[in-house]
Order: structure tokens, then C-alpha cells, then sequence
């Protein structure tokens, strides 16, 4: 079992000390245990699969915008294919991605 980077999001503490307690039941029921050290609690905002989580909004981690942005030009169908993977990935926050990128996308079929 794969217990790494779990995210519980609660609006009271209330709340949060109940979905702990019932996380860390299923783990026992499972046979698991969790490092109390690597548990971090209250947190406002926190990084995730490169994404910054808050209670107000979910947003691209800067470093990888910065790595989209200097994404080199691609000139093979695998640059392509790189390019659209590593975009894609952030195209919720892109307005009008699936049109932007089309023509792309049209170099990948040929």
C-alpha cells in the first residue's frame, strides 16, 4: 500500500480531527502505520503532484510554469509529443489549450 501524500482538506478543526481519526482507523484495520513525523497539520497551503493546494484556490507550482515556459521548441515528433506531455499536464490552467495546441497535436498524427 502506497501512503505517501495524502491530503485531507476539513473546514473546521473539528472536522479535521474526525477525518484523521478515521484515516488512521482504516490504516490500522489495513496493518499500517504513519510516521507522525512526516504528518503536518493546520497547513493553509501545500504542495502536491506540483500543484499549490490552498482552500481558495489550486494553482501551478511556479518552478513548474517556469519549466513550461522555457520549454524548448520541439523539431521531432517525439520533441512534440514531450511538449504536449509536459503542457498538458497544466491544460486546466491554460485557456483554450485543445485549440492552442492543435496544430501540434496534428504534427503527432502524421
Amino acid at each position: 500500500i502506497l501512503k505517501d501524500q495524502i491530503l485531507i482538506f476539513s473546514t473546521t478543526w473539528a472536522e479535521c480531527v474526525n477525518h484523521v481519526q478515521l484515516l488512521l482507523e482504516r490504516f490500522q484495520r489495513a496493518g499500517q502505520t504513519v510516521n507522525p513525523i512526516k504528518c503536518a497539520l493546520e497547513k493553509s497551503e501545500t504542495c502536491h503532484l506540483g500543484h499549490i493546494i490552498s482552500d481558495k484556490q489550486v494553482k501551478p507550482k511556479v518552478g513548474k510554469v517556469q519549466a513550461v515556459l522555457e520549454c524548448p521548441q520541439p523539431h521531432t515528433k517525439v520533441q512534440v509529443q514531450s511538449t504536449l506531455g509536459l503542457t498538458g499536464y497544466y491544460q486546466k490552467f491554460i485557456p483554450h489549450y485543445a485549440s492552442i495546441v492543435a496544430p501540434l497535436t496534428d504534427l503527432t498524427k502524421k
